[in-house]
């Protein structure tokens, strides 16, 4: 089997990709608003744009919900769902994407707020969203950061939960998201693998390590030979530089699975290892859960894509596929039930283990 390493694009490639699109933007423009307007009149004059739902009752003040991340596409979905459901939204993101985030003009939104840099200032990232939620009197904050800001966000809604705003009418700012404990187990790979294990899942088999020599030695054994076997190379932090990389080894000598792994954009050391995980050869889909104290309230299913932006949900897909969609959420709910008991065992069964929030979960099915 011939293995062809993905080619990288080159600083220039990617910025003339990027003037050619914002030349096509710009030739686009007055068609797309053109659009736009014939849209908003159509809204106004039919009564179909977004505002406070006829259920809102005037009686009770609206809830306030804050939602991070704007640059997501879900973020927008759910800014769009809360504001039908009569609720105050605040929509919030990191300084770098949030000044130009298509979501941020979206008529859903009440409120924007730029946050700073979760990796480069962590403290100021929870101090800033924290003091959001007690300017607005936020009820609901639903993270739909980047992976770069879950576990700093996790830490915040911690610190939430454990000093309660002083809310207006009693009620505190729950956070859609699930605790460290539980936000860790989920978050990184090598941690989730083992919860897969001790919850009687099959995995696919793997090998943590943390220097090329280490990888080479595992890939090129007799053993691993025998096996017939291709690895993946997946990274235990979070490496953007390397995702695209999906060159399966071992290569055809030792030298050249060296020379392969010596050039990845993050070197693999003590403090960035590395997990190579068997290939599996078959069809990839995406799952978006969203859970309460872990039972399923909300579940979709894609054929998942590389490019992130041409997924297809399964129920509009094939009658074999809508099937597939089933037998995934079916699993979904099984895998929290028995997260759920196994923490229920160890006496974990208070708010900070709790399984609420949305997760996101991967699965191929093995041809």
């Amino acid at each position: 089997m011939v293995v062809s390493r993905k080619a990288r694009p080159s600083l220039a490639q990617s910025n003339v990709a990027t003037f050619l699109l914002l030349c096509l933007s710009f030739l686009a423009s007055s068609l797309t608003f053109i659009v736009v307007l014939v849209f908003y009149i159509s809204t106004a004059v039919t009564g179909t744009s977004l505002g406070y739902s006829s259920r809102h009752s005037s009686s009770q003040p609206a809830k306030t919900v804050l939602i991070t991340g704007a640059r997501a596409n879900k973020a927008l979905t759910l800014c769009r769902a809360f504001k039908k459901a009569g609720c105050r939204v605040i929509l919030a993101e990191e300084a770098n994407w949030g000044r130009l985030t298509c979501a941020r003009f979206s008529r859903a939104v009440d409120h924007f707020r730029l946050l700073p840099d979760p990796r480069l200032t962590p403290r100021a990232y929870a101090v800033v969203i924290q003091s959001i939620i007690t300017l607005w009197h936020v009820d609901a904050w639903v993270p739909c950061s980047s992976v770069h800001a879950t576990m700093i966000d996790s830490d915040a809604a911690a610190e939430i939960i454990a000093q309660p705003q002083d809310k207006r009418d009693t009620r505190f700012c729950e956070p859609f998201i699930p605790l460290p404990e539980v936000c860790e187990t989920l978050h990184w790979k090598d941690q989730f693998e083992e919860l897969c294990i001790e919850l009687g899942y099959p995995v696919p088999e793997s090998k943590k390590v943390t220097s090329v020599q280490d990888a080479v030695n595992f890939l090129h054994s007799p053993e691993t030979l025998a096996k017939g076997y291709k690895y993946l190379l997946k990274s235990l932090s979070l490496d953007d530089l390397g995702r695209d990389d999906f060159t399966l080894f071992p290569l055809a000598t030792r030298e050249e699975t060296e020379r392969h792994l010596s050039s990845v954009p993050t070197p693999l050391s003590e403090n960035y290892p590395f997990l190579l995980q068997k290939f599996l050869f078959g069809h990839e889909y995406c799952t978006h859960v969203a859970a309460r104290d872990g039972k399923l309230v909300a579940f979709v299913a894609c054929r998942s894509n590389q490019l992130l932006m041409r997924y297809g949900d399964v129920r509009n897909l094939s009658v074999q596929e809508k099937k597939v969609g089933e037998r995934l959420e079916e699993w979904t709910q099984q895998f929290l039930d028995r997260y759920k008991a196994k923490l229920a065992s160890q006496g974990k069964t208070d708010q900070q283990y709790a399984l609420t929030g949305h997760f996101s979960f991967d699965f191929i099915i093995e041809s």
